[in-house]
């Protein structure tokens, strides 16, 4: 367009109506300047060169047939029509930046028409703007896609690509080939039954999920918290020129990546109520390298548990070889008494051989299942000492909970000592009985209860006080375990201990 001019192609049949308008521009000063085409041939000319700013024409000029095709040139133009012609003009005019008049009689619409010729122009002006800073958006956008390293692609409703980027070559695809093509030919075949929409959703029909159980899909539709984020999916790669692959790839013709998927579905429409759906799109982020991370980690923790089953086997076999030095040691022992100390450390490193058995009998070998362990050893203790022959009954309620080594150990060791004892000492002769153990977790505290119904503790005993090696490592084993100890007053021995739960 010319700084100064805008120049007006009037391709009207009416020469009389061109001659008026051509007088109010020069009259009243408009910066027109006017073309008067004598022939559909000059009016093509005029077109093609681009030198036309907006074209006035009316639905008579070559019968019409100029107005009906005048759309598709860029360039912005005024219809001039009768009355009679309403319903051609809203065929005809499709831009915005195009207008119409309705003739006057008078040809009063003349002087209206070059404000309207500028609005026109103004608008395609400003339309033409608009176009250019929408195609540098979208190319912003597109060159930072291109530059993203994951792969984001979108799919039409029936899941076949529109979309891919660059990073598609990563897998040996060039994005060009993909395109028209279904989103399962970067899946392994038995993954596409799993993550395709058409199939995943046949098994939910009828059924209620909510965000966390929704089922992920590539192919996703949804929006907001029920999108698909994090599908974990095979990825066929193919050969990539100058890579070399095992033997076995190359016999197959391609190679196994991972990807984890995020889709979402996409809708386009000038109002919410008026979106419609157009497919989905999704970034595939390559985590073969985590994947084959994790398969690492696991093998390591594979072979540290299989190491550790071995070390606590082997400890537990030294205890008991220890046992049964002092089971040994114990037949040649002549006093009663002495043979009672040689039991009593017997029974103390088969307490300590328990918790290494049952550790690497465990699938958790940093922690041990109290229950079964504690209900072990006073079985073992009961047997050594003869109990049940003298009708001494085991009463024993622990909840089931699990402790580390640095708590079972000397736990094990306390019960032990205490069991012990009042195995020895609470029923004299053939004095028959009961020995309770009791183990509770209440909030982060720990409550063990060790009773027997037998003759009980002198008067005024305190633990605290006590000289005897049993009591002392009594003690010893409640501080090591950070608690408390409380004798009962009731008939015969018990003992309450308070103590951290570190349980799992």
């Amino acid at each position: 367009m010319d700084s100064q001019k805008i120049t007006v192609l009037f391709a009207s049949s009416d020469k009389e109506e061109f001659d008026s308008f051509q007088s109010i521009v020069t009259t009243q000063g408009y910066p027109f300047l006017l073309r008067f085409p004598a022939s559909i041939g000059e009016v093509d000319s005029l077109l093609q060169t681009g030198m036309v700013d907006v074209v006035v024409t009316d639905l008579d000029f070559q019968s019409g047939s100029f107005a009906d095709w005048l759309f598709l040139w860029p360039f912005p133009f005024v219809l001039l029509a009768d009355y009679s012609d309403r319903e051609r003009i809203d065929d005809i005019i499709k831009d915005t930046s195009c207008g119409f008049l309705i003739r006057d009689p008078e040809k009063r619409h003349l002087e209206v028409l070059p404000i309207l010729l500028k609005k026109v122009v103004q608008d395609h002006e400003a339309r033409k703007r608009q176009g250019i800073e929408l195609q540098l958006r979208e190319q912003r956008y597109l060159d930072l896609v291109q530059a993203l390293p994951d792969v984001v692609y979108s799919v039409d409703e029936n899941g076949y690509f529109t979309f891919v980027n660059d990073a598609v070559r990563e897998l040996g695809y060039e994005p060009v080939e993909l395109i028209g093509k279904h989103f399962s030919t970067l899946l392994e075949p038995d993954e596409v039954p799993r993550v395709s929409r058409s199939i995943v959703l046949k098994q939910y029909v009828g059924k209620t999920t909510g965000p966390a159980n929704a089922p992920k899909l590539f192919d996703e539709r949804r929006r907001g918290p029920r999108k698909t984020v994090g599908l974990e999916v095979k990825l066929r790669t193919k050969k990539i020129k100058g890579c070399v692959y095992p033997e076995d790839e190359q016999r197959i013709g391609s190679v196994i990546s991972y990807g984890e998927i995020d889709s979402a579905g996409f809708f386009k429409g000038e109002k919410k109520g008026e979106l419609k759906l157009k497919g989905s799109v999704g970034i595939i982020h390559d985590i073969t390298q985590r994947k084959a991370e994790q398969e690492l980690l696991r093998e390591a923790l594979k072979e540290k548990n299989l190491l550790l089953k071995e070390i606590h086997h082997r400890v537990k076999n030294n205890l008991q070889i220890i046992s049964s030095l002092l089971n040994l040691q114990k037949g040649y022992i002549k006093d009663p008494e002495d043979a009672k100390l040689f039991l009593d450390s017997q029974m103390q490193v088969r307490s300590m051989a328990l918790v290494h058995e049952h550790l690497y009998q465990s699938d958790r070998l940093s922690r041990i299942e109290i229950r079964s362990y504690l209900q072990t050893l006073c079985e073992n203790l009961f047997e050594a000492y003869g109990a049940y022959t003298r009708g001494v009954n085991l009463k024993f309620q622990v909840e089931e909970v699990t402790f580390d080594i640095n708590t079972a150990t000397p736990l094990g060791l306390l019960v032990n000592e205490l069991v012990s004892n009042s195995l020895k000492y609470a029923f004299p002769g053939q004095q028959g009985g009961n020995i309770s153990v009791q183990l509770e977790t209440n909030q982060d505290t720990c409550v063990l209860l060790v009773a027997d119904d037998g003759v009980g503790m002198p008067e005024n005993f305190r633990i605290d006080q006590s000289n005897t090696l049993g009591y002392q490592l009594i003690v010893a084993l409640v501080e090591q375990l950070e608690g408390t100890l409380e004798t009962l007053p009731q008939k015969g021995t018990a003992f309450r201990i308070y103590f951290p739960c570190r349980c799992g």
